[in-house]
């Protein structure tokens, strides 16, 4: 028989123990397999609950904090702010769908304020003359605090910017509302801004919610 292209094992010895290595091989592969991906899939499972909707917040209490006004050498406390129906919005100069609602956000604390709601910005990655500029440029009138050292946006979970946070009388969360993501900078996600509609809604839950009282 014509065996050329073919290679010939030397011996009978290494031919038989090609199937042995095989087989152990394919053990150790399922092995690995068995043990590797439930592993896996627990982490990516970790991950996602990391990084899972500040929904998970709501009828939770929020966080206390003091923080310096924008424009001010005063402080703003969570203190100030219990027993209000809260709007807090989490923005920065440089977020393009911030100014696109920063109009909306400024209507609405103008046309529901007499009734007891309070509006609360919170300035984060920016510098403060940039922060500064940007409420002049708006004509924002509800304050502004800083959080310069993100403690307050790793409390709230905020996922990017812009994100406004609804609390009710009992400093406890409602809901949240913000956009789809569209974009990033850097690492901070880039969000929609929020509808004017959604706004409104939630501004009227909240203002229902307090008059209810409980």
């Amino acid at each position: 028989m014509d065996t050329r292209g073919e290679i010939q094992p030397l011996s009978n010895e290494p031919a038989q123990q090609e199937p042995e290595q095989r087989s152990r091989w394919l053990f150790w592969l399922r092995t690995l397999t068995f043990l590797v991906v439930p592993s896996l899939f627990v982490a990516f499972l970790a991950v996602g609950l990391l990084g899972s909707s500040p929904q998970e917040l709501v009828g939770k209490s929020a966080p206390e904090f003091e923080l310096p006004v924008l424009g001010s050498k005063e402080k703003l406390t969570s203190a100030e702010l219990k027993g209000s129906p809260v709007v807090v919005n989490f923005w920065a100069s440089w977020c393009i769908p911030c100014k696109e609602e920063a109009p909306t956000l400024e209507e609405k604390w103008r046309k529901y304020r007499a009734e007891g709601i309070r509006f609360v910005g919170v300035n984060v990655q920016d510098l403060e003359q940039d922060a500064t500029a940007f409420v002049e440029e708006f004509g924002i009138t509800f304050p502004s605090v800083r959080d310069t050292e993100l403690e307050l946006w790793n409390q709230f979970g905020v996922r990017g910017l812009p994100e406004t946070f609804f609390i009710d009388h009992q400093w406890k969360f409602v809901s949240v509302g913000a956009g789809k993501e569209i974009g990033n900078r850097g690492a901070t996600k880039i969000l929609g801004a929020i509808s004017p509609a959604v706004l409104e809604s939630q501004i009227r839950a909240l203002l229902e919610r307090s008059k209810k009282g409980g």
